[in-house]
């Protein structure tokens, strides 16, 4: 599975494959738009790109769906207002610090 970043990132990279591929680069491909190919390989690649973000997003509602059902996504508002640290591990992050629940109350 890509992360997040990946996600974004790739559509970015298939598409300029599409406009600047090139046949005397890899021989065994096809010409992008730039190089007289048409918009095949862009339309491929475009088709491509919407077929893995559909995919992608589907399977992580699946396992979103499965999380939320078998042990839920949120904490509790007591487990937040405490301590996402303190309520899910038992033990404090920042040594010294209130417990008012705001980011100015931190003296690291």
């Amino acid at each position: 599975m890509c992360s997040a970043s990946t996600a974004w990132e790739e559509p970015g990279g298939r598409s300029q494959l599409a406009f600047f591929a090139s046949v005397a680069v890899n021989s065994a491909g096809a010409n992008g738009l730039t190089h007289g190919g048409g918009f095949t390989l862009l339309s491929k690649q475009l088709m491509a790109i919407v077929i893995t973000l559909v995919w992608g997003r589907g399977r992580t509602g699946v396992i979103a769906s499965i999380l939320k059902a078998v042990m839920g996504l949120r904490s509790n508002a007591d487990e937040e207002e405490a301590g996402l640290d303190l309520g899910h591990h038992g033990e404090s992050a920042y040594s010294g610090t209130e417990q008012s629940g705001s980011a100015a109350a931190l003296h690291v």
